[in-house]
């Protein structure tokens, strides 16, 4: 039986779909920033939670709303692209 969602949990995934782009743009925004100050081992670590994660509901071990496993296949596909082109700065 599906889960049933909270008013909040509602809100919060209508907010994800309504300002997709502009919420994975504030979140590279953030990468970015974040990679500036010498985080890059913790980004690292932020992806690949974000593709375990992603292979957890891809085999069927764990259960999500669609809009928010896009958001996270969003976020991590900017994550990646955010580390290799610094990789190919250095």
């Amino acid at each position: 039986m599906a889960k049933q969602l909270t008013p909040q949990e509602k809100e919060h995934l209508f907010d994800i779909e309504r300002n997709f782009d502009s919420k994975i743009a504030q979140y590279t925004t953030v990468k970015k920033r974040e990679l500036s100050e010498g985080k890059k081992t913790e980004l690292e670590k932020e992806l690949r939670d974000l593709e375990h994660y992603l292979a957890l509901v891809s085999r069927g071990e764990a259960d999500d709303i669609l809009s928010n496993i896009r958001f996270i296949q969003a976020k991590a596909r900017a994550l990646k692209k955010l580390l290799q082109t610094n990789s190919s700065d250095s």
